[in-house]
């Protein structure tokens, strides 16, 4: 029989090895449990398939194993597998099954992601995005595709709560309670924030340096890489805002960073542009230091709240 990943997150691996070993029907020796699907267009996914053979129970995790680490790709993980031990004619079968599986994932993640790069190099105010250390096409499109217009957020601090990178507090009654992120927010944008700056604090960044102060200070990481994401997503509503520095001269770093994307949208992508990678890389470049020009609105007038007199017109009693 097949298990899927389903009835392994309901039973649990453990349950199911029982269940298996306590079945003394010949018919289920042989039991293939599918512990995780390769199917991810990520491309991260390792083969995670286990074969339950002869009443002997061999569990792949989804990092090593037995086998040792599986490579994503199909053809490398073809080759690991055949070396690793002599497969049964069924057993092989559905190994070439979930081998197709990676091939078509594999297929669709370059086909995907080169549509990712050619909507951020072709939209001027996602590609400024890349400037940033720690973002690069799948984050800039992830905040154009999630966000919408910036202007929907006034502030900087409203981009930051409603990504989830604010701390979460509750200062009702007596008491009062305070806590961290992952609460509260878009999860899914939190958590490539996160990615981009454990990037970031990798680096020779000066906001890395800052980073690792705190770290050291504070005595931990996951704050201090929450405290450079929440820098970065206020970063990145300055530049989506136009009030960023402009760009006067693209350095290596950036140029190796494009290099990256025009490499992830794909020969056949290029190709049909009608342009060469190289001239591609310097319409990017001349697209960057353009910019986005910040416009003061002169209708707008700062007006003073006049503040309260009393505790009773501060709570609006009277």
């Amino acid at each position: 029989m097949v298990i899927d990943r389903s009835m392994v997150g309901l039973f649990g691996v453990g349950r199911l090895r029982t269940a298996y070993r306590s079945e003394a029907n010949p018919v289920f020796a042989f039991v293939w449990v599918v512990i995780a699907n390769p199917f991810v267009i990520g491309g991260c996914s390792k083969i995670v398939a286990s074969a339950l053979d002869d009443w002997e129970a061999v569990v792949l995790s989804p990092t090593t194993g037995p086998l040792g680490d599986i490579s994503t790709q199909p053809d490398d993980a073809e080759a690991q597998l055949r070396k690793a031990k002599e497969w049964s004619v069924r057993q092989w079968a559905v190994l070439e099954s979930m081998l197709k599986e990676l091939r078509h994932a594999e297929q669709q993640r370059k086909y995907w992601r080169s549509l990712i790069a050619q909507e951020v190099l072709a939209d001027p105010l996602l590609l400024s995005l890349v400037r940033l250390c720690g973002v690069k096409e799948v984050i800039a499109f992830a905040l154009g595709a999630r966000m919408g217009d910036i202007n929907r957020f006034a502030r900087p601090g409203s981009l930051v709560k409603y990504i989830g990178l604010n701390p979460a507090f509750d200062d009702r009654g007596q008491g009062k309670w305070s806590g961290g992120i992952g609460v509260h927010g878009r999860k899914d944008l939190r958590g490539l924030l996160i990615q981009g700056a454990q990037a970031i604090l990798r680096s020779k960044d000066p906001l890395a340096q800052w980073g690792r102060r705190l770290m050291a200070r504070k005595s931990s990481l996951k704050l201090a890489v929450a405290a450079i994401a929440r820098r970065l997503t206020v970063a990145i509503w300055y530049i989506l805002k136009g009030q960023w520095t402009r760009l006067e001269e693209v350095d290596h770093k950036l140029t190796a960073k494009l290099g990256t994307i025009l490499a992830g949208m794909g020969k056949e992508a290029i190709n049909k542009t009608g342009k060469t990678r190289e001239a591609l890389r310097q319409d990017c470049c001349q697209l960057l230091k353009a910019g986005r020009t910040y416009l003061l609105d002169s209708n707008k007038k700062f007006t003073p709240k006049a503040q309260p007199h009393s505790l009773t017109a501060e709570y609006g009693l009277r």
